[in-house]
């Protein structure tokens, strides 16, 4: 019974991870039209931005082109502000950051559950 509540709670924190990382993004990208976002560089009727409510857990959002190399660093920092955590320089790398899933992953390396 002990261990069922434990795991439930652990389930827990992991979601509330993923949800977080999905606010951070969705705070990241506020939009300055209803079609275009702050991160393209592209006039609003030359671009094809898709809206951040798209992203799900697994969408690639280095690939698909919701974050860029400035944003990254931008994103980063949110990332250790809200987790309260010092993310090492050696995993401050594209693939860590390419999705909430992987970011999770890496978050569980810096949080005891």
């Amino acid at each position: 019974m002990i261990l069922m509540v434990y795991l439930k709670n652990v389930k827990k924190k992991i979601m509330d991870n993923k949800d977080a990382i999905l606010k951070l993004l969705k705070k990241t990208y506020k939009k300055l039209d209803h079609n275009h976002f702050s991160y393209c560089s592209f006039p609003s009727e030359d671009c094809s931005c898709r809206d951040i409510k798209d992203i799900n857990e697994h969408t690639s959002i280095l690939n698909e082109g919701y974050i860029d190399s400035m944003t990254l660093v931008s994103f980063i920092s949110r990332i250790e502000s809200e987790f309260n955590i010092k993310i090492s320089d050696k995993d401050v790398i594209p693939v860590n950051f390419d999705s909430v899933e992987k970011i999770d992953k890496l978050l569980k390396k810096y949080q005891k559950l």
